[in-house]
């Protein structure tokens, strides 16, 4: 080989070597510098539990929907209760159906949660706490959403932005709770004035009744209920 070819030759190999060696540090540099992805850790989930308190206060709310005493609640039940109020109301035929319609999707999906015949006790309890545990956030926002459907659309019969008295009275004996003086003194833990309560006062008394696991508070609706309402 001449001296030119085996220069040529050289050169090739030197480039070829220097090639693959900066090569090999960019993966190097490149492997180095991208960071490893953290693993998460026990401590970056926060595990929801329903405490002793809040599962008190949901057997409360079993009991004040249970309106015939069975230990169970069912479809029977909401359409008797829907009934009872709108023949207290003195409703039309129109705003009777609006009002058994609304108050069965409520019940469906908020109450029965999607299923089908009667409901225990028990069963009630567990279906909240799987709900409760899985998405507190968003049962909180059910709760609001019910309830703020119950009361704007259906107890404050027309839609005039706050319950009265009378509507509040009215409920509480279709839904079985015939103590009329326990069911005023409810009602004046609102604070009415002039006889009238905003349907938004009622709604969070509802909402932190139904969610809030803080004993702490002060809750009217769990005082009202255990005072026999």
């Amino acid at each position: 080989m001449c001296i030119l070819g085996l220069m040529k030759s050289m050169n090739y190999r030197i480039s070829k070597m220097w090639t693959t060696t900066v090569v090999l540090v960019l993966c190097i540099t490149s492997a180095v510098a991208t960071p490893t992805p953290e693993v998460p850790t026990p401590e970056d989930h926060q595990i929801i539990m329903a405490n002793d308190y809040i599962i008190y206060k949901w057997h409360l709310w079993f009991g004040a929907i249970d309106i015939n005493h069975k230990g169970q609640i069912s479809a029977a039940d909401v359409q008797q209760e829907g009934e009872s109020f709108s023949k207290l109301s003195h409703v039309d035929a129109e705003r009777r159906k609006e009002i058994l319609a609304k108050l069965h999707k409520l019940w469906n999906e908020y109450v029965f949660r999607g299923k089908t015949g009667p409901i225990n006790e028990e069963e009630f309890i567990e279906m909240n706490r799987h709900q409760y545990e899985a998405d507190k956030a968003k049962f909180q926002a059910g709760m609001r959403k019910c309830y703020s459907s119950f009361f704007s659309d259906i107890i404050d019969v027309y839609h005039e932005g706050f319950v009265t008295e009378e509507e509040f009275v009215n409920l509480m004996k279709a839904c079985g709770h015939e103590n009329v003086a326990l069911v005023k003194m409810l009602f004046s833990f609102y604070n009415p004035v002039g006889g009238k309560v905003p349907s938004q006062v009622l709604v969070d008394s509802w909402v932190q009744f139904l969610t809030s696991d803080d004993s702490s508070q002060n809750d009217v609706v769990k005082t009202a209920l255990e005072a026999g309402i």
